[in-house]
């Protein structure tokens, strides 16, 4: 009996086990892994490899359907390889054990469940002729003692680098290890099934790639071809796709006759699908499915396009989506664009004339901030005998314009420089548009020279601009690691008890500042999340700006992660600290309410005079140190308005 048969004729699940309770119903794409699953002893098969998005079922389907089928129809002892501890007693509650209560076949094979009873317990469960063992890759338990001739490594991505990590380095890898307590088995089989995460760590994408790689091939309802359903993406003209605006009426072209095939086309067309082997030289039958296959509400193809518009200016949450939805490994952002691509990316800014003369009798001119610019910010990196600072003017969708880069010489431990540094924030940017604007947020690294930059910003935390509008200032430190770039709440500085000091999550902002610079060398010249560079900056300007990469390490539990550290030769990053900390500086205002894109549209053609006789620079108030924004995402943060209504 193959797999497909016996599970829709057993298998059973309901309450915790799934949304939909019943009788199982194989899907289209489901149906040759499972069955391939089954036959693989006889077959001699002894390797399977599933890369998979989340939503299309392979948990039920390939694995706890499989296990029942081989207790029932021919036992061996089986493992079943989770993360963690916590993920293997889940699957054990939720989809073994309800199987076992719910499937007829199945009843009296299974040791009952009693009290201080070993056979029948989490991590353990004896039937008629094995034992089905569930334990942690994070543990080495798991993989000593016992011989199985089944055994599923399931979710592989999310493995720890090694079994057991911890005092001595671990036990190795994990799929070494199940393969050895299968050794002494006739006709062993592992299959391993992931999400992928980091294309660089991924496992699964390294098994996948030694497979023959099968992707599902359906029919177009047009013309028939046979192709697998595919993204697709800007630089296809086939794919999913959508009108302008309209994610939700989203439908798939064919790559043959470029016909628009309707959501509701998609249940008939996954039922006379098949899979492809696309590397037949593999060494075992690898699969690939993803989201758009699957008949989960969740996974209709309009929702995976609203989904993507929400997430595709975020590498955070766009990593989520390829991986959970595509089913694709992502490409961490950490490889430093080329300095010499991104020098000839430069554009000429309109220029107004200064009033000065060069010394050849020129008039002297300098470059105007351009027209889309809604609001600056800038960030300062203090070095022993110098500060450096750039200045970033933000728009709508988060396209953004580097405006200036200054380097300040002298002592940061005297007033004098910090005078020049104050005198540069209060400074006026003559706008394209007309008139000026000022700085609105200014981040200062607090690395060096700490209790001057603390005796600078504590005074002005709020500052009066010269216009009578508000600034920010604020000091801030860098950290390794993900999460939101701005912190939850502020530290305390030390000895300045009224210096408010911000910790910075630096990792997910230099990945946003690389991404940015990709996609530019990609061809983006305009529109969101577009980067600008002015012709005023050198070759010097982009070395500094591309100093750094990610390089592969493991962290101190074990897991494969990746650092930034500067490239080889590449001696400075003043400039890709501020590119970092000017991101910050936008992410402080969203956590104060600013909506950047209402804003952008406010000072459309708006003009802002530069003032006879500037306002008083000072203190308005403290800031509000205690607000914590949920996430780094700026347009999901809640929003406070309060704080900067004297604006414009």
């Amino acid at each position: 009996m193959g797999g497909v048969e016996w599970a829709e004729k057993h298998y059973r699940f309901q309450g915790q086990s799934s949304s939909t309770p019943g009788r199982f119903r194989a899907i289209g794409y489901q149906r040759e892994p499972m069955d391939l699953i089954a036959e693989a002893p006889e077959l001699g098969i002894e390797r399977v490899v599933m890369r998979k998005s989340k939503r299309t079922g392979f948990t039920k389907g390939c694995i706890v359907a499989a296990i029942g089928r081989r207790i029932h129809i021919d036992p061996c002892s089986i493992a079943v390889c989770s993360p963690t501890d916590g993920d293997s007693s889940t699957f054990s509650t939720t989809e073994i054990q309800p199987m076992f209560d719910q499937t007829p076949a199945l009843r009296g094979l299974v040791a009952e469940q009693r009290e201080k009873s070993s056979s029948n317990t989490i991590q353990r469960k004896s039937y008629l002729g094995g034992t089905l063992y569930m334990g942690a890759a994070t543990s080495a338990k798991l993989f000593r003692q016992i011989s199985v001739g089944l055994a599923f490594a399931d979710e592989v991505d999310a493995y720890i680098a090694s079994a057991g990590s911890g005092r001595g380095g671990g036990e190795g890898d994990q799929l070494k290890l199940l393969e050895g307590r299968m050794g002494d088995c006739p006709n062993p089989l592992l299959v391993i099934g992931s999400t992928p995460k980091h294309k660089d760590s991924s496992k699964i994408q390294r098994e996948f790639e030694l497979s023959d790689q099968r992707f599902y091939q359906v029919p177009c309802p047009h013309c028939d071809h046979g192709q697998p359903l595919s993204w697709g993406g800007r630089d296809h003209d086939y794919g999913i796709k959508w009108p302008e605006g309209r994610p939700l009426e989203a439908f798939y072209l064919c790559e043959q006759c470029l016909q628009p095939i309707g959501y509701r086309e998609r249940a008939r067309m996954v039922e006379e699908g098949h899979y492809l082997a696309t590397n037949p030289d593999g060494l075992f039958p690898g699969w690939h499915i993803w989201a758009a296959y699957s008949p989960l509400p969740s996974a209709a193809w309009g929702k995976i396009a609203a989904e993507f518009l929400e997430v595709k200016d975020d590498p955070l949450k766009l990593q989520v989506w390829v991986n959970t939805v595509l089913g694709e490994p992502f490409e961490v952002v950490g490889k430093a664009p080329d300095d010499e691509k991104l020098l000839g990316c430069r554009e000429a800014y309109a220029l107004r004339e200064t009033g000065r003369a060069l010394p050849d009798g020129e008039p002297e001119r300098a470059e105007l901030v351009p027209e889309g610019v809604a609001v600056l910010t800038s960030s300062f990196d203090v070095q022993p005998d110098r500060v450096e600072q750039s200045v970033w003017g933000w728009g709508g969708g988060e396209e953004v314009w580097v405006v200036e880069h200054n380097v300040y010489h002298g002592d940061p431990t005297a007033e004098p420089l910090w005078s020049v540094v104050w005198d540069s924030m209060l400074r006026p940017r003559y706008m394209e548009r007309g008139g000026v604007d000022y700085i609105r947020s200014t981040c200062i690294d607090a690395n060096y020279a700490a209790q001057s930059i603390y005796q600078f910003v504590s005074p002005r935390p709020i500052y009066r601009t010269p216009e009578g509008g508000q600034g920010f200032t604020w000091a801030v430190r860098g950290s390794s690691g993900t999460g939101q770039v701005w912190p939850a709440k502020a530290g305390k500085a030390p000895n300045f008890k009224d210096c408010p000091i911000y910790t910075i999550k630096v990792d997910p902002a230099k990945e946003w500042v690389y991404a940015r610079a990709d996609a530019r060398l990609k061809g983006g010249k305009s529109g969101p999340g577009t980067l600008h560079w002015p012709m005023s900056l050198g070759s010097d300007y982009f070395r500094q700006f591309t100093a750094e990469e990610r390089f592969p390490t493991v962290n101190a539990k074990g897991f494969p992660v990746k650092v930034w550290r500067l490239r080889k030769g590449r001696l400075r990053n003043e400039v890709f600290d501020c590119s970092v900390y000017n991101y910050a500086a936008l992410c402080a205002l969203y956590t104060i309410g600013l909506d950047l894109d209402a804003l952008a549209e406010q000072v459309r053609g708006k003009v802002i005079e530069a003032p006879t006789v500037a306002a008083d620079p000072v203190v308005l108030q403290q800031p509000n140190t205690r607000y914590a924004p949920s996430e780094h995402t700026p347009r999901r943060q809640r929003k406070r308005r309060d704080e900067f209504d004297g604006w414009l």
